[in-house]
């Protein structure tokens, strides 16, 4: 089986890849339906923020629901080769997330629902980013190749792309000889998230793109994750988190605790210290002409991708394994937003400490 084929037979848990071209289409491009042709409900829309279900049965969701403890037990098994030290590494992690879920479990009684008032404050707001994120790629749009000829110069500063369609690409992770097909389910906004990380966090993202670079040059090797692939599934996964449907794909619940942190993180407004290098949403000098609006929603990319690469070395995963490592992402980020992540500082702080 080739590469490409079982790798798009693989990634299929948010829906990016296992889709067929004419299925393939922008994964918000509801937004440009008028309503007289677009019948979908605003709950459907957006998601809907469950607040007659049970908030102790909604709170469980992550620990209890999707079996995080086990999961983590596996891949303690898995990492035996990797030594003593990163199977307790684990173990205290493992420990640490179940005593600040307890501790945010009893502090929270009472108050795990998103009020009518909170849900009305995120309505106005999401409405505007899911206009904005739903921006498709287009090869025609100049500043769109400049930011994907940008995104090359920064991957391979010491190599020349040699043309705008190349084998060249497979090796960043994407599928075949034209980026643009894989932004499909992402849009521009997808690039832009790739570019912030790249832009903001050098050094984080050159110490797990590089390792992938000879894996993905080679056709039959399966031992890393095709990189940006990877990147459009973080984005991804983090729409299903805010609650925007996806193709073919079931929503796990979302805690109204986590939930609201992930809303407010999302639409954070300048943090108060400085934390993030030349704020005003506005470019590096890595990036020169892009613009990066929602802040909070990059950093928690950059997080997610994050996790996601220690997942994999830990899980020490292949192709057909990324499914569980997207998932076991997932229900970490899940009790960060629950116990940890309650404001885009607490986020940044996060990122640029180095943590996992």
């Amino acid at each position: 089986m080739r590469k490409n084929q079982s790798f798009k037979n693989t990634y299929n848990s948010y829906g990016s890849i296992s889709a067929t071209a004419e299925e393939r289409k922008s994964l918000l491009s509801d937004s440009h339906s008028s309503p007289a042709t677009s019948p979908t409900s605003e709950n459907e829309r957006f998601g809907n923020f469950d607040t007659a279900r049970s908030p102790t049965t909604e709170h469980i969701g992550t620990m209890h629901g999707s079996n995080y403890f086990k999961e983590q037990r596996r891949q303690l098994e898995q990492a035996s080769s990797n030594g003593l030290k990163e199977k307790l590494t684990w173990v205290l992690q493992c420990i640490e997330d179940m005593l600040k879920y307890i501790y945010t479990s009893i502090t929270n009684v009472g108050s795990q629902s998103i009020t009518s008032s909170q849900e009305e404050r995120f309505r106005e707001p999401l409405a505007a980013f899911k206009n904005f994120v739903g921006e498709k790629y287009d090869s025609e749009n100049e500043v769109h190749e400049q930011e994907l000829m940008q995104l090359w110069k920064i991957c391979v500063p010491d190599e020349a792309l040699q043309s705008r369609k190349s084998q060249q690409w497979k090796q960043l992770g994407f599928q075949g000889v034209d980026p643009a097909t894989d932004f499909r389910g992402v849009g521009i906004f997808g690039l832009r998230n790739i570019l912030y990380f790249a832009s903001t966090y050098p050094t984080h993202f050159q110490n797990m793109l590089r390792p992938t670079i000879p894996h993905n040059k080679a056709s039959n090797d399966f031992s890393a994750y095709p990189f940006m692939i990877a990147s459009f599934n973080i984005t991804m996964l983090l729409f299903d988190m805010m609650g925007f449907a996806t193709m073919g794909t079931k929503k796990k619940p979302v805690s109204p605790t986590a939930k609201l942190n992930l809303l407010k993180i999302v639409f954070s407004k300048k943090p108060s210290s400085d934390l993030i290098n030349d704020w005003e949403g506005t470019s590096t000098s890595s990036s020169p002409s892009t613009t990066f609006r929602y802040i909070g929603f990059e950093e928690l990319y950059v997080t997610s991708f994050r996790i996601l690469d220690h997942q994999w070395k830990v899980m020490q995963a292949s192709y057909m394994a990324f499914p569980q490592v997207l998932e076991s992402t997932r229900d970490r980020l899940h009790v960060l937003l629950e116990t940890e992540f309650t404001s885009i500082e607490k986020v940044c702080s996060w990122n640029h400490s180095g943590k996992i």
